[in-house]
């Protein structure tokens, strides 16, 4: 069992025009890739920039779901959507990868439940809450770290328990991910990030949030992306001042679409990396998943790659082809079969048959 709790390939197919079977070698994932590496399940996340609100982010989000289905649709396709415990289960055994939606950011929400059920109806499965700002019912960890769920984001909670969308409070405030499990029916997931004991930042997540969500049944998933991982030096103000000020122009000008915008800043956002961001090994990876283990057990840790979301990877996982030397190095590393099993996909195959129905 193999499954991957989040990409961005879908931000890829929409910025640069390519599709999975004709990708120019720019992507992490593509047809021939998951032919290779044949996983039962990629959570592919159709990314909701907070530059764009309400019915510009569903626009957005629109968009990356059509190429979603016009990709996976494909007759060569190795991958189909799928929409249930039941459709990964019956895909899965066909010898194919059960494809599951996801929207990453919540902000196309606002103060309405509505576009949650629009958002069920074209097939997602899993919402990240929020993103690198704060949404209006949810703090981000990257933005008012220190505020919770208001009352209408327990209604949002409620109302993705209902429809039976899962749960995701990667990028979210502690706070935040405290209240989700609280107050969440379901297992809920962090679909990808690092541990905070080993790295301190708005991309890793805190011991208590751990306990909280593993209390919860969900699980944990770990990023390939070795800043996520491991220490790296603080941001240089006056790269960051540089990048916000290109951005905002893309964002205030008048002349272009937002869908233009949106392909302009995933570009941007791929082009312009932070300097002397570190590079690591498998190691990075493993001492995350060890941590996990260490404080709740081996049942609550699992895969979010980010593939496609991140310029590059820790070593020998590059792209998705690769994927499965995980599992080779963590044997070599004294884990258990059935360990690495848990952790390379069934913890988290327990959680998508609890919610999706």
């Amino acid at each position: 069992m193999l499954i991957d709790l989040h990409n961005d390939v879908a931000m890829k197919l929409l910025s640069h025009g390519v599709s999975l079977f004709r990708s120019g070698g720019k992507l992490h994932i593509d047809a021939e890739k998951i032919r290779k590496s044949r996983p039962d399940a990629l959570f592919c996340a159709c990314y909701s920039d907070p530059n764009f609100l309400g019915e510009d982010a569903m626009e957005v989000v629109r968009a990356q779901i059509r190429i979603l289905r016009e990709n996976f649709g494909h007759p060569e396709s190795p991958a189909e959507i799928a929409l249930s415990f039941g459709d990964l289960d019956r895909i899965s055994s066909a010898g194919k990868t059960a494809a599951i939606l996801t929207v990453e950011g919540g902000y196309a929400i606002r103060d309405r439940l509505e576009p949650l059920e629009e958002l069920f109806r074209h097939g997602v499965r899993l919402l990240t809450l929020t993103h690198s700002m704060a949404t209006d019912w949810a703090g981000s960890d990257a933005d008012q770290p220190g505020r919770g769920l208001t009352t209408f984001g327990e209604k949002v909670i409620a109302k993705l328990n209902e429809l039976g969308i899962i749960v995701d409070v990667a990028h979210a405030s502690t706070e935040t991910q405290l209240a989700a499990a609280r107050c969440s029916r379901a297992p809920i997931v962090y679909s990808h990030g690092g541990v905070r004991s080993l790295v301190a930042s708005s991309r890793s997540i805190a011991d208590e949030a751990i306990r909280a969500i593993a209390e919860k049944g969900g699980v944990i998933a770990m990023s390939f992306y070795p800043p996520h991982l491991m220490k790296s030096p603080e941001l240089d103000p006056v790269w960051l001042n540089r990048v916000m000020k290109k951005m905002q122009i893309v964002v205030e000008d008048p002349s272009v679409s937002q869908l233009e915008k949106f392909k302009c800043l995933a570009r941007m956002f791929e082009e312009e990396q932070p300097p002397d961001n570190p590079h690591a090994g498998l190691g990075v990876l493993a001492d995350n998943f060890d941590h996990v283990i260490e404080l709740v057990g081996d049942d609550f840790v699992a895969l979010g790659s980010d593939y496609d979301g991140i310029p590059y990877t820790c070593t020998r996982i590059e792209d998705l082809s690769k994927i499965r030397r995980i599992a080779d190095y963590l044997r070599s590393r004294g884990y258990s079969d059935g360990r690495i099993e848990k952790i390379c996909g069934l913890n988290a195959k327990r959680v998508i048959e609890a919610v999706l129905r």
